[in-house]
């Protein structure tokens, strides 16, 4: 599952490579919002040094007008033109949520002390 948290820049480390046939560095990427159907169009560019993985940067910001929670994604090769090229190479959730994290207000520890029976 993908994160992607609204008040930051995330990286996103992916293996779309293992699925397909011609080498690219541009991805498409199609989010759906699963309560509201909302969608959302990014292109990407693969930043990754490596061949194993691919590694995006992904500004929160393009998410401010849409609704936090359970998404859904697909991914496909693309080219700098935008263009598509071939099928899905990667598909599942992301978890789009608000850049503040939630911290409890406070923890009491538990009482450690236990009676036992002998009877």
């Amino acid at each position: 599952m993908l994160n992607i948290f609204l008040d930051t820049t995330n990286t996103l480390f992916l293996t779309l490579s293992e699925m397909q046939t011609q080498p690219s560095i541009y991805y498409y990427f199609l989010f759906t919002n699963r309560a509201t159907k909302a969608q959302k169009v990014l292109y990407l560019e693969n930043t990754s040094t490596k061949d194993n993985y691919q590694k995006f940067e992904v500004d929160g910001s393009e998410f401010d007008d849409y609704d936090t929670g359970l998404w859904n994604y697909e991914a496909k090769a693309s080219n700098a033109n935008h263009d598509i090229i071939g099928d899905v190479l990667e598909s599942g959730y992301m978890n789009l949520r608000s850049g503040t994290t939630f911290e409890p207000s406070g923890y009491n520890e538990q009482v450690n002390t236990y009676h036992t029976y002998n009877g």
